[in-house]
């Protein structure tokens, strides 16, 4: 029945306890704090651009003052997309087509604002992450649900350690 005394598991248990082990360091490591980490990383990242907007916004909001002509019409063009700039980020409203770069519906500032540029080719690329919206429920999202995804592996690895535990041949 079981292997005589060679001093090693047969390699049918030795592979279970493998796998067991091997379950049971990833649940661990899955225990461990963080989790919406990124998520809140990437709405701190579009906070500060509504910052940065904002900061704009108040820089142009005196167009009313300039006198009438050529350079109020340049100002109030300047403050109307740039209040559109945070009324898309806040809202959204963007349009990805498929895997390409092309994406509309995004107001200029905003737009020079994603625009990443590629030191070695200079190549550009839009990084639209979502909306403040999106990202806030996101966040809500992972808040809520990580804790019962938590409380699931805390129950699957109590059942590997018990497997592991029960685990024994004699030999």
């Amino acid at each position: 029945m079981y292997a005589r005394h060679s001093g090693r598991l047969p390699s049918r248990y030795e592979t279970r306890r493998q796998t067991l082990d091997a379950c049971s360091r990833e649940l661990r490591a899955a225990r461990e704090p963080g989790g919406t980490e990124g998520l809140r990383n990437t709405l701190d990242y579009l906070l500060g651009l509504k910052a940065t907007l904002e900061q704009q916004l108040v820089e142009v909001a005196n167009w009313r003052g300039l006198p009438p002509g050529q350079n109020q019409d340049i100002a109030k063009g300047q403050y109307d997309v740039l209040k559109a700039s945070l009324v898309t980020l806040q809202r959204g409203g963007v349009t990805r087509y498929g895997n390409s770069d092309r994406i509309d519906g995004i107001p200029n500032p905003l737009l020079a604002l994603l625009t990443k540029t590629c030191a070695s080719c200079g190549h550009q690329s839009v990084n639209w992450v979502g909306s403040i919206a999106q990202e806030e429920e996101r966040v809500a999202e992972a808040d809520q649900r990580i804790p019962y995804d938590r409380q699931r592996l805390d129950t699957a690895l109590q059942r590997a350690e018990a497997l592991l535990a029960a685990e024994t041949v004699s030999v």
